[in-house]
């Protein structure tokens, strides 16, 4: 095995909490990527191609599992759907993190 995916693998899966309506159109398979500002949680390092996910209906015991398909960092978030409504139009930059629902 890869030493990245080693990486990964040792990695717990990453916690997504999400709104009641993101949450169920992931889970209805409407909705495959979570836009996020960058920080801690939600970086180049933590958001890996390969690692699990776990969505949550909020803090709530409700979970999706899923896993991490794909990651861009987008310079222009403003343009993204939801994306000014949730975080205002002060963020230089988003992270796109794709997901497929397991």
């Amino acid at each position: 095995m890869c030493e990245e995916c080693q990486e990964i693998a040792g990695m717990k899966p990453l916690f997504v909490p999400l709104k009641k309506q993101f949450f169920e159109a992931f889970k209805s398979g409407e909705k495959t990527a979570e836009y996020r500002k960058i920080s801690n949680n939600f970086n180049l390092k933590t958001c890996k191609i390969g690692r699990k996910v776990t969505l949550a209906k909020g803090y709530t015991k409700e979970r999706l599992s899923g896993i991490i398909k794909s990651v861009e960092i987008c310079h222009k978030p403003n343009s993204l759907p939801g994306w000014v409504e949730c975080y205002g139009e002060n963020e230089p930059k988003a992270i796109i993190i794709n997901i497929e629902v397991e």
